[in-house]
């Protein structure tokens, strides 16, 4: 948690793991960064914990900290989900099996030979039950690997260097085998090529 001014905005930032996000919201990912709106009802008690977390956060001690956090997070996950497709909807099993299957998803998407067997295989669940959570949050089973390994991708080449990182063990490293089907499906995603990123373009 940290507090940022730009110009005449007064900010304050609170970075929250993917995984307690994930199980809470979906397609949690495409909430990164999002500022919340006009402060009143959920999203002014969201406001008003982090303002407070971060003025009496040097005054607590860790386990306070630790046990505050949390709650100020769900506070704020529950402004957001007012803007997006809350799980409020999913039962809890249901939410945790596409969490469990994200995870999975995330740790093994630089294997090219990963399949979708392979994920449902790794669940304990059926291809087909897999298929219908992901449709349920939003895209395929298949668009959210590619979605992960793209991520991936990126990240490497951003903290990359023009000198030590070549495009091309970025991509088999992030999971692809084709390099020109790589730097398509890049530009298509992220409308900049993988060597502008590494270049810092």
């Amino acid at each position: 948690l940290f507090r940022s001014t730009f110009g005449d905005t007064d900010m304050f930032v609170l970075m929250l793991p993917q995984g307690f996000v994930d199980g809470r919201l979906m397609r949690a990912e495409e909430l990164c960064c999002r500022q919340l709106p006009k402060a009143e009802g959920a999203t002014g008690l969201a406001r008003a914990a982090v303002a407070a977390l971060y003025d009496g956060a040097s005054q607590m001690n860790d386990s306070d900290l630790g046990k505050a956090l949390p709650i100020v997070a769900e506070l704020i996950l529950v402004a957001l989900g007012n803007l997006t497709d809350a799980k409020s909807s999913a039962s809890p099993v249901r939410s945790a099996n596409l969490m469990r299957a994200k995870r999975i998803i995330r740790a093994n998407c630089e294997n090219p030979d990963l399949t979708l067997a392979d994920v449902a295989e790794e669940c304990g669940l059926s291809l087909r039950y897999l298929h219908d959570l992901f449709r349920e949050d939003g895209r395929t089973l298949r668009e959210y690997i590619l979605y992960e390994r793209l991520q991936r991708a990126r990240r490497m080449l951003e903290v990359g260097s023009p000198l030590n990182t070549k495009v091309t063990e970025v991509c088999l490293a992030s999971g692809f085998s084709n390099l020109s089907h790589f730097c398509t499906v890049f530009r298509r995603a992220f409308s900049v090529s993988p060597g502008e990123v590494l270049r810092g373009g």
